[in-house]
This record gives C-alpha cells, sequence and structure tokens, in this order.
C-alpha cells in the first residue's frame, strides 16, 4: 500500500481543474453534451472558487462567468484546437463564484444570465465585465 501524497490548497484545486479540463474535452469529444453542475460543488469545492463578495453582504453564490457560457466557450476553444492543459488555464481564470444579494442578482440576470457582454473574448477579458456593466461593485 502507497502512502498518500499530501498537497497544498493550490496544487489541490490545479489537479482538480485538470480533472474538469479532462472531463469537458471527454464530453466535447464524444459530442455528448455536459452538464453544468460539473462547474459546482462536489466536483469544485466552493473554498477553490468562492472567492469574491459584494458590499451588500448577500449569501447568493453567482459564477463570475456563466456556467453554460464557460462550458460553451471550453468547447469552442477545443474546435479550435485548444489542448486539456489550454482549457485548464481557462478554467483557473474563470470559474470563480462571488457571493451577491438576491437584488444584486436579479439585476445582473435580467441582462446577463447566461451570456457576457457583447465582444467579451475569454481568456482576454476581464472574468467581471459583467458585474460592471450593471454596476455591481466586487470586493476581492
Amino acid at each position: 500500500m502507497t502512502t498518500p501524497i499530501k498537497f497544498n490548497k493550490t496544487q489541490i484545486k490545479q489537479r482538480r481543474l485538470r480533472r474538469l479540463a479532462q472531463i469537458i474535452f471527454d464530453h466535447w469529444i464524444e459530442r455528448s453534451g455536459m452538464d453544468t453542475r460539473y462547474f459546482d460543488h462536489p466536483f469544485i469545492h466552493d473554498e477553490h472558487v468562492v472567492n469574491g463578495r459584494t458590499q451588500s453582504g448577500g449569501t447568493y453564490r453567482e459564477h463570475v462567468v456563466p456556467r453554460v457560457y464557460l462550458r460553451d466557450q471550453c468547447f469552442l476553444l477545443l474546435d479550435s484546437g485548444a489542448s486539456i492543459k489550454e482549457i485548464a488555464r481557462i478554467l483557473e481564470a474563470n470559474l470563480r463564484i462571488v457571493c451577491i444579494s438576491k437584488e444584486e442578482a436579479d439585476r445582473l440576470n435580467r441582462v446577463y444570465k447566461t451570456t457576457m457582454p457583447e465582444g467579451w473574448i475569454i481568456g482576454v477579458d476581464d472574468p467581471l465585465e459583467r458585474f460592471h456593466k450593471v454596476e455591481i461593485k466586487v470586493i476581492d
């Protein structure tokens, strides 16, 4: 029997994001679609992605980049030849949750429920752009 390896929090997060990138790749190559709940607990624990809030002190968990949008963008990147390693980097930069108020969530979802602002480019532009557009200030 082998002794388990001890990983620090950063290493665990990177390993989980690589696993998630592999799952995305597997679903992409099978052309089977993919449930966006893979972007949430238990696959990616909150401790790795909840890292922001608004001044409202709200408790509504909002993905910075909507899960549907993130999944679809990963599929498009794979269509254009991206590697699993590149998908993991995209996930690391864009898979993030902030806690906002219900009122802020309603305001955000009226305009950008499953989308990002027009012209926004994944891997280039600020993942918080849709929050900025509806004037929701996120505190890290």
